[in-house]
């Protein structure tokens, strides 16, 4: 408002003043009213009310501009706001590719860092994995070796004792004639027949249990990845809204440049209420109007008077003091109010 304020009271001329608003941002155009401003914004607001002058009338600016800026020669306020967007736009795309560009380069280098940080730490971890399943495959065959080793070594000892204790010439010679000989063959295949159950048990409970271990293992494993992958995949997702917020920060900043400064636009709507209070639906005019009824009663008192005074004045008294309406505070009160009518009808 300010700087319409001063390009108008600089302007000797209409282009100088429309070419004063385009430098400021504003397109010049006619909707309700002949003339309005719409920002890059797309805020619109009519152009009186942007001047802040009180002896500058509505009439004066339309008297002014209407000559070189004729209102149906304006754009609309609808086609400003497509021109202002475009231009908003190609600012924005230009501020991007010719700013910005170290914090996008410094975003991007840490963001290298950390990736390659948790790109690293997977890659230990499949080592790790590797690793594991390897020694797991070696403590499994060592494992089976052992207990074959155990059994082959088991036979292998009862075979020797057997032929240590085997009969020679005659006490031979008469186990075979009596049979002893073939009962004691068909005790031991019986107790080599049972000690190979017992191995093949024993080789078939260290295989379940080297299988529930190795499924442990791998379940462990697959945790660990996929715990992995939802880091790198949360990791994805924080960098785009690192690049997101950094984009969101520039536009925002260069917003900020295009208002010289201020972080938004200043606010055109008069403040009315005082801090703390509910909103008053009065008009400004009517804010410090007696409701009563004693300032119409006044009045009537006033047309009733041949010389157009109440009869208070006529005598040079003063009224009393509990009189509602009458007095000095009346007097502030007719002022305040004939300074807010006037205020309006400029305004308006």
């Amino acid at each position: 408002m300010v700087m319409v304020t001063q390009a108008w009271r600089q302007s000797d001329n209409a282009r100088s003043f429309v070419r004063a608003l385009e430098a400021m941002g504003y397109v010049l155009a006619t909707g309700k009213r002949p003339y309005v401003l719409v920002d890059m914004y797309g805020m619109m607001n009519a152009l009186p009310k942007m001047i802040d002058d009180r002896s500058v009338r509505t009439n004066d600016i339309r008297a002014f501009l209407e000559r070189d800026f004729p209102a149906e020669q304006l754009p609309r306020v609808e086609e400003a706001r497509a021109l202002a967007a475009d231009l908003r736009k190609a600012r924005e795309q230009f501020a991007k590719a010719q700013g910005q560009a170290e914090a996008v380069a410094r975003l991007e280098a840490m963001q290298q860092r950390r990736r390659a940080e948790l790109l690293a730490a997977q890659e230990q971890q499949r080592t790790r994995h590797r690793q594991e399943r390897a020694e797991l495959e070696r403590e499994r065959l060592a494992a089976r070796r052992a207990q074959k080793a155990g059994y082959l070594a088991q036979v292998k000892a009862v075979r020797a004792a057997r032929l240590e204790a085997r009969p020679r010439g005659l006490a031979a010679f008469l186990g075979r004639v009596t049979g002893v000989s073939l009962v004691i063959g068909k005790l031991h295949r019986h107790r080599d027949a049972r000690a190979w159950r017992a191995f093949a048990a024993d080789r078939q409970a260290l295989a379940l249990a080297q299988k529930q271990a190795a499924l442990s293992l791998q379940r462990r494993q697959e945790v660990q990845g996929l715990d992995a992958a939802r880091q790198l995949k949360a990791l994805g997702k924080v960098e785009v809204r690192e690049r997101q917020a950094l984009e969101v920060r520039r536009v925002r900043e260069q917003r900020i440049i295009g208002r010289s400064g201020h972080d938004r636009m200043p606010s055109l709507t008069l403040e009315l209420k005082p801090k703390g209070r509910s909103a008053s639906v009065r008009r400004a005019k009517d804010r410090y109007r007696d409701r009563s009824g004693s300032e119409e009663r006044e009045e009537g008192r006033g047309r009733r008077s041949p010389r157009g005074k109440t009869r208070y004045a006529e005598k040079g008294t003063r009224p009393a003091a509990g009189v509602a309406g009458r007095g000095p505070a009346r007097g502030a009160l007719e002022q305040a109010s004939r300074s807010c009518r006037g205020f309006c009808a400029r305004s308006g």
